[in-house]
């Protein structure tokens, strides 16, 4: 008696709209008059209703049985004409809704292209309706089609298919792959099936920094955040041979050259264990960080192949557009992800970063190769260093963020004694423990923590340097009497860019002195007096930074995700 039936007259009635069933008038009656969405919808159009009314007339006459017999052939012919030209299917059903696994929908789209021109029209099922590397060609038949129709769509289709899954560099195995199939290959004249190489480039693939030419590396990328020949060293140094899953990394280096040897595109990859809520708001982290100390830390976590690294900063991908063969290059990269990411099981790959503005020839092309332009946060920018002094300082700011300046920083920092010597034994662990500090209350890019070896190494690497941030007078350790350490600020130089990289607090002094924004004021006056042109303040705490005199820069990756049930999860909190 509470059972209440909802039926669709699309699909198989050929219709518009649809009818519910209610087990009494009385529930029936409550529904006409009180229900919200009811009230506000309209009546099935005359020519659906007309259809509809058929339709049933159609569903209770002895007809349909013998168009269902008919369909029923043509379905089966259907499934037997594609196992005879060798197509894959992704299941095989009585249905008369067909789907051929691709892959990409670029793909998709050229069958379905080339498919048009010989007269057939055939459909895609792509992004976002199913993941984005396992997209396929959808047809239906119907009782209007005849065997040699479906004939003949069938032979010019494995045709087609075969062409493209060649001339897009794939194969048969990785489709069989992608859509976990039995392998398989399409009984189709190869003789009449071009092939596309790239021609006129060729590939070098290293698995350490060691193995490249220094200054090669560095002409590329010495002044590109820290990508620099010798930082790389010391991250591959940090994160190899670790107990710990995420930190231990896999690395890679791709080099793509035309035939005179010149550069065309130049990175290097890092595979690591990535938080699935790296880039989801904060309360959602918050949520899931608990059941990962409660029970399980690496809930929700997947491998991630990425261009670049977890903790390095700047355009990871040098791509040279003027050269002809730079989209080969590109292709040539997408490849090589695609395959590290088979070979790791990992579930996403993200090729980052690109700053302001993107070339629009790179967008089409990663679209096409399946890749969603992902918005990161905002780096934070301050490019006006030429000033002589503080007051000259102070007029290149607004009135409103120079009162700031002043009422925030200006009146506490005589609180302060700044240190710049490099930490050594115990004074890292000090250090650390301020990091850790900052790293417990920060969810706004949720990562694993940095292991203690990591600011070992930079705390011997002339490329960092280090700003620790001291209170005096009253405020002195009891046992030691000494300044209180109340905040650290860890930054990579590459030439006169200054790039403020980690930040470390004393939570017990950051609000009464504003310990925050006073490291953030003396990286400024340190990357002044180091000479620097631009100090790359990071992201988070846009507002403080803007205080300063920074100005926000857009920040891109391009993504492809192998799977969407975690996703779907994190959306569900």
């Amino acid at each position: 008696e509470k059972v209440i039936l909802t039926v669709s007259l699309n699909k198989s009635f050929a219709a518009a709209g649809g009818c519910i069933v209610f087990p009494n008038s009385n529930m029936e009656k409550m529904v006409r008059n009180c229900g919200s969405t009811y009230i506000f919808s309209g009546p099935i159009q005359p020519p659906m209703l007309g259809a509809a009314v058929a339709s049933a007339k159609l569903h209770f006459s002895d007809e349909i049985k013998e168009l269902q017999s008919k369909l029923a052939q043509l379905i089966s012919y259907t499934n037997n004409k594609i196992e005879e030209f060798n197509l894959p299917q992704f299941k095989k059903t009585d249905c008369p809704l067909f789907f051929i696994p691709v892959g990409l929908p670029k793909i998709c789209y050229d069958i379905i292209t080339k498919m048009k021109k010989k007269g057939f029209f055939l459909n895609t099922a792509s992004f976002p309706a199913v993941p984005m590397r396992k997209s396929g060609i959808r047809f239906m038949i119907n009782n209007h089609l005849t065997k040699n129709q479906i004939e003949d769509m069938v032979f010019n289709l494995s045709h087609v298919y075969a062409e493209t899954i060649q001339e897009n560099n794939t194969s048969y195995s990785e489709i069989s792959k992608n859509f976990n199939l039995t392998d398989f290959k399409i009984n189709a004249n190869q003789s009449s099936i071009k092939t596309t190489k790239k021609k006129g480039v060729n590939v070098k693939i290293f698995r350490s920094i060691k193995e490249l030419d220094k200054e090669q590396w560095n002409e590329k990328f010495l002044n590109n955040g820290n990508l620099s020949y010798s930082n790389i060293e010391l991250l591959e140094k940090v994160y190899r041979n670790n107990n710990n899953t995420e930190n231990n990394w896999e690395f890679y280096y791709l080099v793509v050259s035309d035939n005179s040897g010149k550069i065309v595109l130049m990175t290097f990859i890092t595979v690591a264990l990535t938080k699935d809520d790296m880039f989801h708001e904060t309360h959602i982290s918050e949520k899931i960080e608990i059941e990962r100390s409660n029970s399980d830390p690496y809930f929700l976590t997947s491998k991630t192949v990425l261009t670049g690294s977890l903790i390095t900063k700047g355009n990871h991908v040098f791509i040279n557009y003027k050269d002809s063969h730079w989209k080969k290059a590109l292709a040539i990269l997408i490849e090589n992800l695609t395959r590290i990411q088979d070979k790791a099981n990992a579930t996403k790959i993200m090729i980052r970063d690109f700053y302001g503005t993107q070339n629009s020839e790179l967008e089409s092309e990663m679209l096409e190769n399946g890749f969603i332009k992902f918005r990161l946060p905002n780096n934070m920018i301050l490019k006006n260093l030429g000033w002589k002094n503080i007051n000259e300082y102070l007029k290149s700011l607004t009135q409103k963020y120079r009162y700031n300046v002043k009422k925030e920083i200006l009146k506490y920092e005589e609180n302060f004694i700044t240190d710049f010597d490099k930490p050594k034994g115990k004074e890292i662990k000090e250090i650390y423990k301020l990091y850790e500090n900052v790293y417990e209350k920060s969810y706004m890019l949720n990562v694993f923590k940095l292991p203690l070896e990591f600011f070992s190494q930079i705390c011997k690497s002339n490329e960092y340097d280090i700003i620790r941030l001291y209170l005096k007078g009253s405020e002195t350790d009891q046992n030691t009497d000494t300044p209180v350490l109340v905040g650290v600020m860890f930054s990579y130089i590459n030439n006169d860019n200054y790039n403020a990289m980690i930040v470390g607090l004393n939570y017990d002094y950051v609000h009464k002195f504003n310990c925050y924004k006073q490291i953030l004021f003396q990286t400024v006056l340190r990357a002044k007096k180091l000479n620097c042109k631009q100090l790359d303040l990071a992201f988070t705490a846009e507002l403080e930074k803007k205080k300063l005199g920074a100005k926000p820069l857009d920040v891109f990756a391009y993504v492809q995700s192998k799977e969407h049930l975690k996703g779907s999860i994190l959306e569900f909190l």
